[in-house]
């Protein structure tokens, strides 16, 4: 299951629910007659952080994204490189994925988790399209199957962005 559903259902179990199999692909619901105020952290976003890697990727950028659990970013790490990008990405420092040079093409599908999230579909096709060679972006979000040319060029100047994120709060510098 998605890492949400793992979360929340950990969330409701410490609020005194009583789930079981919760993290696998069976869960059972028993009813309970109160739940009671917890304190519980949640975990990261992880289409916002994909998100703004995939701004950085756009832009031939420098983006850091502190607090990201990479693990649930694995497929998206994978393709950032796939696509020339230079991706670190730890559970101390978060992800940091930064321009290479050129971006290569790439093709894309979305599946269940662990695999390629379909809400990131729409930020990977604007990041390949400054992707020299043809990528192919099927699903679900576009309702038909898309893809992206750009033919190989050279560029003489380039938009460049570095970003820290911290919490969802982006700043330029």
């Amino acid at each position: 299951p998605e890492p949400e559903v793992e979360m929340a259902a950990n969330m409701l179990v410490a609020m005194g629910a009583k789930i079981r199999g919760h993290g696998t692909a069976t869960v059972e619901i028993e009813g309970v007659p109160t739940l009671h105020g917890v304190d519980f952290s949640i975990i990261p976003d992880r289409l916002e952080a994909g998100t703004y890697l995939l701004a950085g990727c756009a832009t031939h950028g420098d983006v850091r994204v502190t607090n990201a659990v990479p693990r649930h970013l694995d497929s998206l790490i994978a393709k950032l490189r796939e696509m020339g990008m230079d991706v670190t990405a730890d559970a101390e420092s978060g992800i940091r994925a930064r321009s290479a040079g050129e971006l290569r093409a790439t093709n894309v599908q979305a599946v269940p988790y662990p695999g390629f999230a379909t809400d990131l579909h729409p930020p990977m096709a604007a990041a390949l399209t400054q992707a020299a060679g043809i990528s192919a972006t099927p699903g679900s979000w576009a309702r038909a199957s898309s893809s992206v040319a750009t033919p190989p060029r050279p560029r003489t100047s380039r938009s460049r962005a570095a970003w820290t994120l911290r919490s969802g709060w982006a700043a330029a510098r």
